[in-house]
């Protein structure tokens, strides 16, 4: 579902069609029974392009934390994508970087909190197990 291999100089605006057939694959990341062939395989498309390059092992790994942390939400390639990096090292926060001050907010008050919020309080559940995901925490 490209418009052609052309130079940025040479752009023209995506035609209606063109439009439509783009964000119906890309509204196909969610399965709908029925899907034309077509759609299906620019939809694969996509997943390869965002995960080309990482290991099998990578992806795996990053589907698994995703599927236990979202286990109700479908994902797309973005969502699994970003988790590879927080798979890879236990998280994205470098610890080694913060100050002792900061230190002590993380575990003092953030860590803390992000676990009360997944514990407790379901509307910042999913933002509580992402943020111990990127300190590379259990939730």
């Amino acid at each position: 579902m490209t418009q052609g291999n052309q130079s940025p100089s040479v752009l023209r605006p995506a035609s209606a069609k063109w439009i439509a057939g783009r964000v119906q694959t890309l509204l196909s990341h969610y399965y709908q029974p029925g899907t034309p062939q077509d759609v299906i395989d620019a939809a694969l498309g996509d997943w390869i392009k965002q995960l080309s390059g990482f290991s099998s092992e990578q992806v795996e790994a990053a589907c698994q934390n995703y599927l236990k942390s979202q286990p109700s939400k479908r994902p797309t390639p973005a969502d699994v994508r970003n988790r590879i990096g927080a798979v890879q090292g236990g998280g994205m926060g470098d610890r080694s970087k913060l100050s002792r001050d900061e230190l002590d907010l993380l575990h003092g008050k953030i860590l803390p909190t992000a676990r009360r919020w997944v514990r407790d309080i379901p509307g910042l559940a999913d933002h509580g197990r992402q943020t111990l995901e990127y300190w590379g925490e259990q939730s």
